[in-house]
């Protein structure tokens, strides 16, 4: 298993399209039947820091007085906040001060890390889905590209696009990059021969 974290507008997009199966055909120099093998790619964007803004209006505030220790004051004052964030229903309550701002100040902090854990669950959810659908079932079958040493050929099975030399292909950027040309031109077309169909 291998990790690579690319930088960029553009660069997840463009890396989706190798989500998926690659295939390589080779025949070992001590050997000359030709070994198969294959490698899953997953492609997920890596979340940038969580943000989660609160809008005031989305707040339901209550004071009422504090129970427990702390005297007259805790007991009389009503200086216990309750919070209830209306959107996702998360509610908190606070009495650790003694003045009821502070609390407020508490249970907002509070409504803000769940919002924030929320949030992050989402986006680990979505991103163990995307992987799922990527990697189907990762057998041979779900093939999406083959890079065949013996016939010095790359193919992408999802587009019918070929090109031979898979020398070149991994060590001229000029190469690799005209194929991946042709293969988002592909997907292109396909695209919008779908999107007439659908009209």
């Amino acid at each position: 298993s291998r990790d690579l974290i690319t930088m960029g507008s553009s660069g997840i997009n463009a890396e989706y399209g190798e989500a998926g199966v690659h295939r390589v055909q080779r025949v070992p120099v001590n050997d000359t039947r030709i070994h198969t093998s294959t490698a899953v790619v997953l492609v997920t964007a890596k979340p940038d820091d969580i943000h989660v803004e609160i809008n005031p209006e989305d707040l339901d505030i209550t004071y009422t007085t504090a129970r427990g220790p702390g005297g007259q004051f805790v007991n009389r004052i009503r200086s216990k906040c309750l919070m209830k964030h209306k959107p996702s229903g998360f509610e908190t309550s606070s009495q650790v001060h003694r003045i009821a701002e502070q609390n407020m100040r508490e249970c907002l902090k509070k409504i803000h890390h769940m919002l924030m854990r929320q949030e992050l669950d989402l986006r680990l959810s979505q991103s163990e889905q995307s992987k799922k659908k990527q990697a189907l079932h990762g057998d041979r079958s779900d093939k999406m590209r083959t890079y065949n040493f013996k016939a010095d050929k790359i193919i992408d099975h999802r587009y019918k696009v070929s090109a031979s030399g898979i020398i070149p292909y991994f060590s001229d950027p000029e190469t690799f990059l005209s194929f991946h040309k042709e293969v988002s031109l592909a997907w292109q077309l396909q695209e919008l021969s779908q999107l007439i169909e659908e009209l």
